[in-house]
């Protein structure tokens, strides 16, 4: 069965959107309410989503118990944002839809900002494909923090440290991650010199193309070094092959590979674009870091990468934007089309993506899902 095929009509669908918005020359007022069905689609597409993925395995009985105090506790914000709709609605239903509307509101401001209206739908693919759909199936803690960060880079553009801090101290209420990202304030100020990235980027894939562990024989010592809960927690992802395994000369690689080149190719022509661009320029550098020197664990790319993805959603349209031939604008769309449904289909073949959406009659019940993730938890693991 192929679980993959919702995901990939619904991508695709999206990506005919994105191809007649820079083909056809469409009044501002009509890209408005093109750009409106592109929010609807992906509204309908996850806020009805049935119980899909992994997470809903926590998030549901959280909801439904968020009163007992029964189960583990979240983040405060986050907390009191589930009180509130368990309150007034009573329905994990209506719990996951309004998840969605608060979450695609969050990336229009954002895309809005950044992006010509005519890269509208495809910087919404690229989003969803690289990290939009993990983070709103399965990391609904994460999002918020993670797109309250994408909106705070305004604040960094206009050197104002305090609202930027403001915003991301909100996204630590929702997950702990974005106390993380609030150094990068500083880190995005500057553009990384080219030579610096084209040396980390050959020694990187020297360090993959070779297969050179360096990562987890540290995290090992580290682990039982620090002892207790924290280095048996080490100790548990570095012996599981789910998280610990490597990712190599994957399809993964080759489209970083294939970006990263563009990049370096362009780089001067995509700073000189906007002022904005030295931030999402080195929001791809920390993402190639990642990728390349932590190639051993699939958890930190899966983790820590997802991050800083919100990078690509900018750089690859300001880089159909800037490239001069019609033909190799045409080339781009297509091979990036490509990976994107490449992606999506990879992200989601297995049984516990097998997609059912409320809108289109009786989903399966939590109590039948639960049975098919714990059938297949531990054999996706291994």
């Amino acid at each position: 069965m192929n679980y993959s095929l919702p995901y990939i009509l619904f991508l695709l669908f999206i990506l005919v959107i994105a191809a007649l918005q820079l083909v056809l020359t469409i009044e501002d007022k009509s890209r408005k309410y093109i750009n409106l069905l592109v929010v609807v689609a992906y509204v309908l597409f996850f806020g009805f989503r049935g119980f899909i993925g992994w997470d809903w395995t926590n998030y549901y009985p959280y909801f439904e118990n968020i009163y007992t105090k029964k189960l583990q506790s979240f983040e405060p914000g986050f907390e009191y944002y589930t009180m509130a709709i368990r309150y007034l609605f009573k329905d994990y239903q209506v719990f996951t839809v309004i998840n969605t509307l608060i979450n695609v509101l969050l990336f229009h401001i954002f895309i809005k900002r950044y992006l010509k209206e005519k890269y509208y739908a495809l910087g919404f693919a690229i989003f969803i494909a690289f990290s939009g759909f993990v983070l709103e199936v399965d990391l609904l803690r994460n999002i918020k923090s993670i797109l309250l960060f994408m909106i705070s880079l305004r604040y960094v553009e206009e050197k104002s440290f305090y609202k930027f801090l403001i915003i991301n101290i909100i996204g630590i209420l929702f997950h702990w991650s974005s106390l993380f990202l609030i150094p990068l304030y500083f880190f995005f100020q500057k553009p990384i010199p080219i030579k610096l990235f084209i040396a980390v980027f050959i020694i990187g894939n020297i360090i993959i193309i070779f297969n050179l562990d360096f990562i987890k024989p540290t995290l090992s010592l580290l682990g039982k070094a620090i002892g207790g809960t924290p280095g048996e927690r080490i100790t548990y992802y570095l012996s599981n092959k789910f998280f610990s395994k490597s990712y190599g000369l994957s399809y993964g690689y080759s489209a970083r590979l294939f970006t990263t080149i563009l990049v370096l190719l362009y780089y001067d022509k995509i700073l000189n674009y906007s002022k904005f661009c030295v931030i999402f320029v080195n929001a791809y550098f920390i993402l190639v870091v990642i990728f390349l020197y932590f190639s051993e664990l699939s958890l930190a790319i899966s983790r820590v990468s997802i991050l800083f993805n919100f990078s690509l959603c900018i750089l690859i349209p300001i880089l159909l934007e800037i490239i001069i031939s019609v033909s190799t604008r045409v080339t781009l769309f297509l091979l990036y089309s490509i990976l994107i449904i490449a992606k999506m289909s990879a992200s989601t073949d297995n049984i516990l993506y097998n997609y059912d959406n409320a809108l289109l009659g009786k989903t399966q019940s939590y109590e039948d899902r639960i049975k098919i993730y714990k059938s297949n938890y531990k054999k996706l693991l291994q």
